[in-house]
This record gives structure tokens, C-alpha cells and sequence, in this order.
């Protein structure tokens, strides 16, 4: 058992506190994340507080930016091998 609090934040109340701009589909899904890896460290750490409403609030924060930043990679990544293909295509034709 935990020695924090225990949770009771909505996820509606989590993004009106975040006030971020991104889908409802993308709320969703770091909200979720946050919620589990928020439950692994109440398991994990069960002697630590401060793992309440307001660390679930910053940890789902921190999700949605890692999201965002492995989606802008992945299509950077996508990208790069599309420039890539077409410049290997061009030097063989040329």
C-alpha cells in the first residue's frame, strides 16, 4: 500500500489544468500512460508521498511532450529516408 494520497482527478480535470493544445485522442492516451506509470511507482516506491493528484497532473504533462517528440522523430525519421530513397534512386539512373 501506498503512502500517498490516493488519486481522485478526473481526466477532464487533468486537462483543464494542463491547458495544453492537442487532440482528445492524444489527451487520452498520455493520460492513460501517466495513470499507469503513476500506479508503477506507488507499487515500486510505496514509502513516497508526494505521488498525488498534482504529480499525476506534471507526469501526464511529460508524457504528452515525449509523445510529441518521438511523433515530430518519427516523421523527421520518415522524412530523412524519403530523401534518402529518392537520392539513391537518382545516382543509380544517373
Amino acid at each position: 500500500m501506498s503512502a500517498s494520497p490516493p488519486i481522485t482527478i478526473s481526466d477532464g480535470e487533468i486537462y483543464a489544468l494542463l491547458d495544453v493544445k492537442c487532440t482528445t485522442d492524444q489527451l487520452e492516451a498520455a493520460a492513460s500512460y501517466a495513470r499507469q506509470k503513476l500506479d508503477h511507482y506507488r507499487r515500486l516506491y510505496p514509502e513516497i508521498v508526494h505521488y498525488d493528484n498534482d504529480y499525476l497532473v506534471l507526469l501526464t504533462g511529460n508524457v504528452l511532450r515525449e509523445q510529441a517528440a518521438s511523433r515530430y522523430l518519427e516523421r523527421r525519421y520518415k522524412s530523412c529516408q524519403t530523401e534518402l530513397s529518392r537520392s539513391q534512386s537518382a545516382q543509380a539512373t544517373a
